[in-house]
């Protein structure tokens, strides 16, 4: 399924992923039996959750850039969040330099991220830490002289309905025209849609099976 849950740390880029499992290893050491329930999630996954009301975010945030996971522990064969393990195990990931989801505004206690000392709004602009890097770059004896050390383009972006008109045509523009008038897609503070071509792909699938009639 395209908006199947990903749980592996191999999908973060590695620099989260050594700390992430450094995280798990400590917590192991002083009992906290700490289960990861997501680490990667792609455009199309949280399009999915938006869509079925488990998501009030359009836009994937730290997962979608590889940099985050969620956590969990089981009790009495049960998923379950007890507060105080999960303090104690955000303290250790705050010492490994994660950010806590449970100190937000707005908590979100089993989230991690680590952003590297920027803002959400600066990695969808383009930007990233020293330290990111997707896809890992492959373990070899030699340096590779053909290595291509410039950043990745962003994946493309539609902004309005008209640039969906022209540039994917009327299969795209008239499920996210019918998203728009109904209010389930709103933008952000300026009206921008921000929407990539496999949300709109996961959209028009949704809406063909009649999840918005």
């Amino acid at each position: 399924m395209p908006h199947r849950t990903t749980r592996d740390l191999k999908e973060l880029v590695p620099h989260v992923r050594e700390l992430a499992g450094e995280w798990i290893r400590q917590c192991n050491a002083v009992g906290l039996d700490v289960r990861i329930s997501e680490t990667y999630r792609s455009d199309i996954r949280q399009a999915h959750l938006y869509t079925t009301g488990k998501s009030d975010v359009q836009t994937t945030g730290a997962h979608g850039f590889r940099v985050a996971l969620d956590f969990f522990y089981v009790e009495n064969s049960k998923t379950a969040y007890p507060a105080q393990k999960m303090i104690d195990a955000a303290a250790i990931a705050e010492r490994l330099g994660f950010e806590w989801g449970g100190r937000w505004k707005k908590p979100d206690p089993p989230h991690l991220q680590m952003l590297g000392g920027l803002t959400l709004a600066q990695y969808r602009r383009g930007m990233r830490p020293e330290w990111w890097q997707w896809p890992p770059k492959p373990v070899t004896d030699t340096p590779d002289d053909k290595s291509d050390d410039t950043e990745d383009e962003d994946v493309k972006r539609y902004n309005t309905l008209g640039e969906i008109a022209v540039e994917l045509g009327n299969w795209a523009f008239e499920t996210i025209n019918k998203l728009v008038e109904k209010g389930h897609l709103k933008g952000d503070e300026r009206g921008n849609l921000n929407l990539s071509e496999d949300m709109i792909r996961m959209f028009v699938i949704l809406d063909r099976a009649g999840a918005f009639d």
